[in-house]
């Protein structure tokens, strides 16, 4: 059975062409599945979709069977920071939409929810996919007495193990995130450029793809 992911590759790449930027999660969701099916036209792709074979009440951003019957789970996620840009006549007023260390939580979350999914399905491959404007999430700030030091994913950051806030950050700051996160295999954060839209420290846009191992 194939494991490559290069058909996700490709369309980040092909769209980081034709879609530089997005005004939203959601435009970012429906972007990446027309690109797949344009690329891949033999490719069944749902939106939103509910495995069966999970008992709990979550939906898949995007699921995809290939030409081999193999599926793919992919969850998506794309966090701003303020920047406005014109790309071919079309204004893009993006806004800070989630706070930088919610949004890392959220994304190793979805890191914890791939790894359940790929071990009760066989023939799954699951990712998660941050798309993103800031900067701090790819580099190293090199200060280790933050609330979110656990949760961070600068380039060559080793994901791995139970990752929890300090005991110095406050119920505001942890609010609907308090559970720590366990994530039972090691991943190496390896961030890809995605596109330039201006000069500006938010005109760059660059994503993280983590690929689930079966967790043993």
């Amino acid at each position: 059975m194939s494991t490559s992911n290069n058909f996700i590759v490709d369309a980040m790449n092909s769209l980081s062409e034709l879609r530089p930027a997005f005004n939203s999660e959601a435009d970012f969701q429906h972007a990446l599945a027309w690109e797949i099916h344009k690329r891949n036209p033999d490719y069944k792709i749902r939106l939103e979709y509910r495995p069966p074979t999970i008992n709990e009440k979550i939906r898949i951003d995007l699921w995809i069977i290939d030409s081999q019957n193999n599926n793919h789970a992919i969850e998506l996620k794309y966090n701003t920071q303020k920047v406005f840009v014109r790309i071919n006549n079309e204004d893009f007023d993006i806004v800070e939409n989630v706070a930088d260390d919610h949004a890392r939580y959220d994304f190793l979350k979805d890191v914890v929810r791939i790894e359940k999914f790929a071990k009760i399905n066989s023939n799954t491959f699951a990712y998660a996919i941050l798309l993103t404007n800031v900067p701090t999430h790819w580099k190293d700030t090199g200060n280790r007495n933050v609330i979110d030091a656990d949760f961070r994913i600068y380039e060559d950051r080793q994901i791995h193990g139970v990752l929890s806030w300090s005991n110095s950050a406050s119920p505001g700051s942890t609010k609907d995130r308090e559970s720590s996160l366990d994530i039972k295999e090691k991943y190496i954060a390896k961030w890809n450029d995605y596109s330039v839209v201006t000069s500006s420290s938010a005109g760059k846009f660059r994503y993280l793809m983590i690929k689930a191992k079966i967790p043993q």
